[in-house]
């Protein structure tokens, strides 16, 4: 069988240039590649290495509501939770709701990108999927 891994994860947006800032100012991402076409195609990377796309919206599509569980959304992971809200909420962003107590200890909570894309960041004491295969 063929093997498969997820390259990059891509968000929409209206004005990828704005999104891509504010992905740099409020989670320290960083922009490592864009393309030539207007707007541009933007690819940043977290401090692991992952990488977020972000790319025009075409006409006509909707963009998520604030409470659209629908689709996909970002995991943020972190360690110091507290300290992460306090981070982001220096940085200008709003939270949609409380903290969330998840499986295996874990606690979440939720923002969106300006456009909406939901984002949540995410602390677990200890990995509840250590030792798979």
């Amino acid at each position: 069988m063929t093997a498969y891994s997820i390259e990059h994860v891509g968000v929409a947006a209206d004005d990828p240039e704005a999104v891509a800032a504010w992905y740099q100012a409020a989670l320290g991402f960083r922009e490592f590649f864009r393309t030539a076409a207007e707007p541009p195609v933007i690819f940043l990377e977290d401090a692991s290495g992952a990488m977020l796309e972000v790319f025009p919206r075409k006409a006509g599509d909707r963009r998520p509501g604030p409470e659209d569980r629908g689709g996909l959304h970002l995991a943020v992971a972190v360690e110091d939770f507290d300290g992460a809200v306090a981070d982001l909420e220096g940085r200008g962003v709003t939270f949609s709701g409380a903290a969330l107590d998840i499986f295996a200890g874990g606690r979440a909570r939720f923002f969106a990108d300006p456009e909406g894309n939901r984002i949540h960041i995410v602390h677990r004491p200890a990995s509840p999927w250590q030792g798979r295969d």
